[in-house]
């Protein structure tokens, strides 16, 4: 009787301690899993190759690792999903929404997330910061002449993926850093080829056979408009690209 009182003691604390640490942010976790997910396309014009997102909404499939979020709920239309405690940014324009690039033809290599300018990036998962670099040549937003994901963090999940956090205005971790959930990596900014405030997010398949040397170049970087960055990034694996909320959609 004593056994069975002191294993049930056991679990019941063992438990208690599980979802302790489960609200701490230990864990892995993902604030969209389950929940309806309809990219909100701001001052578009729906085409048809985005109505099926648009209409019927996003099947969340996979963590995306990272997303922005603020800690109060007064603006629900740009952080609309909470998870404990925080209110993670909506999706603006989804996977290979053509709308984006309407104009040039091309798909949307990734998925941009709402959040004005400073709000924090939180992760979603375990990793590494791999790189903090400058793609592009100005520091300036769009219409000003800037150029491409503008302030980027590479970060290596312990998943097999490679994230690409871009239009960054500045870092919280820096290269060689742990990353854990829910720990705050960068913010988000307007830098590069951007129109407002968002991340950009892309996400890649990187196994163990991938070496961050075949990713980056440590090279001096020789664009003086970059010089403040670190790593220079040379690897852009068009067929390692996945769906940030669906891993299995190339």
């Amino acid at each position: 009787m004593r056994a069975a009182c002191f294993w049930r003691v056991f679990e019941v604390g063992a438990l208690y301690v599980a979802h302790y640490l489960n609200n701490a942010g230990v864990f892995e976790f993902n604030p969209y899993e389950g929940k309806p997910i309809k990219p909100r396309h701001p001052n578009a014009v729906i085409k048809s190759s985005c109505l099926e997102h648009h209409n019927s909404g996003i099947k969340v499939l996979s963590n995306p690792g990272f997303a922005p979020a603020v800690t109060n709920s007064s603006d629900l239309i740009h952080y609309p999903f909470e998870y404990n405690g925080l209110y993670y940014g909506a999706v603006n324009w989804c996977y290979h929404c053509s709308v984006y690039y309407a104009e040039e033809g091309k798909p949307h290599t990734g998925v941009d997330l709402a959040g004005a300018e400073g709000t924090p990036i939180y992760s979603l998962i375990e990793g590494k910061v791999w790189a903090t670099s400058y793609m592009g040549n100005k520091i300036n937003g769009y219409e000003n002449g800037g150029k491409s994901y503008g302030r980027i963090m590479l970060i290596k999940g312990n998943n097999g993926r490679l994230y690409l956090l871009a239009h960054l205005s500045k870092y919280k971790k820096a290269k060689g850093d742990s990353v854990a959930p829910g720990e705050v990596v960068a913010y988000v900014g307007n830098s590069g080829e951007s129109k407002g405030g968002h991340l950009h997010l892309e996400v890649f398949e990187c196994d163990d056979t991938i070496e961050k040397g075949q990713i980056i170049n440590t090279d001096a970087n020789e664009n003086i408009e970059m010089k403040w960055a670190g790593d220079k990034v040379i690897w852009n694996r068009t067929d390692k690209r996945v769906n940030p909320f669906n891993h299995t959609e190339h």
